[in-house]
């Protein structure tokens, strides 16, 4: 934007001087400018189709720039807390996330042994109960061979009594059987004789 300055010199005596500009920059050169005349004098700057007091403008600017500094340091410490809110969020993420992980692993492990032991238990019992078994089955067996030898032995025993007894009988019967016919013969032959 072009800007038009009215100023006066050192040897004019001016009471009052006008920007004729919109630019904020021309107004801060003009003021500078104006600030090296010796004698006082009034700054105006057309602002909108009128001219307002320089201090005016110079207020506005600065309640601007304070406006702006404190949004700066608003948006700042906004970033600021977004970022640590951020880090600490990340922080707990991850302190949690390892905990997690910790918990699972301790929890695995722990099962793992649970199930091994568990296992173990079951093939000692398994063992101990085979073992039971086979030894029980062997005192059987030897329990039935043994009555069945006893009653083999029994039986042979009883059957031999039996013939052994039979043959005594038999024996006897016929010793007899002899002895009456001896008699008999005997007898008939004395009869004869007589």
């Amino acid at each position: 934007m072009m800007a038009h300055l009215y100023y006066c010199s050192q040897e004019l005596e001016c009471e009052r001087i006008i920007v004729e500009s919109d630019d904020t920059d021309v107004l801060l050169l003009s003021m500078f400018h104006f600030a090296r005349l010796k004698r006082f004098c009034e700054i105006f700057v057309r602002r909108g189709g009128r001219y307002v007091h320089v201090h005016k403008v110079v207020r506005r600017l600065a309640e601007k720039c304070n406006v702006s500094m404190q949004k700066s340091v608003v948006v700042v410490v906004v970033v600021v807390v977004v970022v640590v809110v951020v880090v600490v969020v990340v922080v707990v993420v991850v302190v949690v996330v390892e905990v997690v992980v910790v918990v699972v692993v301790v929890v695995l492990v722990v099962v793992v042994v649970v199930v091994v032991i568990v296992l173990l238990v079951v093939v000692v019992v398994l063992e101990v109960v085979v073992i039971v078994v086979v030894v029980v089955v062997v005192v059987i067996v030897l329990v039935v061979v043994v009555v069945v030898v006893v009653v083999v032995i029994v039986l042979v025993v009883v059957v031999v009594a039996v013939v052994v007894v039979v043959f005594l009988v038999v024996l006897v019967v016929a010793a007899a059987v002899v002895v009456v016919v001896v008699v008999i013969a005997a007898a008939i032959a004395a009869v004869t004789a007589v």
